[in-house]
């Protein structure tokens, strides 16, 4: 788990840069180890400050770019190869 593990992750780290959020998870966060229920209100304070659809929507917007940016490359293998990374990107997980 990426929160036990202290990674911090785009959604984390928009959900600190919101004053509200951020007090109410960062001594969560400051644990050394925090249990299920530290974990739990974390992941309940980021996904109900709408910082996954955030998260999310800055990624379309780079891949957008990405794609935009390949463009201005000659048709190859290579460049077909990165369209076809950033198509599975674009995919939701399920």
């Amino acid at each position: 788990n990426d929160i036990r593990e202290h990674k911090c992750t785009l959604p984390l780290i928009l959900a600190l840069n919101d004053e509200t959020t951020c007090n109410s998870i960062f001594p969560l966060l400051s644990k050394n180890n925090p249990d299920d229920n530290d974990v739990e209100l974390i992941i309940k304070s980021v996904s109900n400050g709408g910082f996954l659809d955030k998260a999310t929507n800055t990624m379309h917007q780079r891949l957008d770019n990405a794609t935009q940016c390949l463009h201005r490359f000659p048709k190859s293998p290579y460049r077909q190869l990165l369209s076809n990374i950033i198509s599975i990107l674009k995919q939701p997980i399920i």
